[in-house]
């Protein structure tokens, strides 16, 4: 378990992408200080081995239809990306795992906790890494 803990945090680093970009565009700019959204941005690094069986029992496709499915039950949208990721267990065995990375924005924390549950459950996983994040945020609209 410490083992993949420290392979979803190495994993976490490896793709973790900037939260805002900032844009030369003064309008840009302007809306992004009108606008004053701060939020907190939740990832959600799930393990794809069954934890019984310690291999992939499901098809990488399968699992993110269902982790999409999960999440638009408790929240209005998700950014759902695949990887691979690696760790070592006590005794050495390097293990290569694929992993769905979860973004969502989410109003709060009960829904937040019931979708790792039901992911966990559905996907038959002893745990998966939560990473909560304050951000801000704007959309940029076309102007054209």
């Amino acid at each position: 378990m410490r083992h993949k803990i420290l392979f979803l945090f190495v994993l976490l680093i490896s793709i973790h992408t900037p939260v805002f970009a900032e844009y030369s565009s003064s309008k840009i700019t302007a809306e992004y200080k009108e606008c004053g959204c701060e939020k907190e941005k939740y990832t959600i690094y799930v393990g794809l081995n069954d934890k019984n069986t310690k291999k992939q029992e499901i098809a990488v496709e399968q699992a993110e239809e269902l982790i999409r499915n999960i999440c638009l039950k408790y929240c209005d949208g998700v950014t759902v990306l695949n990887g691979s990721g690696y760790y070592k267990h006590d005794d050495g065995t390097t293990v290569t795992e694929k992993t769905v990375v979860v973004i969502l924005f989410l109003p709060d924390d009960k829904a937040l906790n019931s979708i790792c549950d039901e992911i966990c459950s559905r996907l038959n996983q002893e745990s998966v890494l939560l990473e909560k994040q304050k951000t801000s945020y704007t959309f940029h609209h076309n102007s054209h």
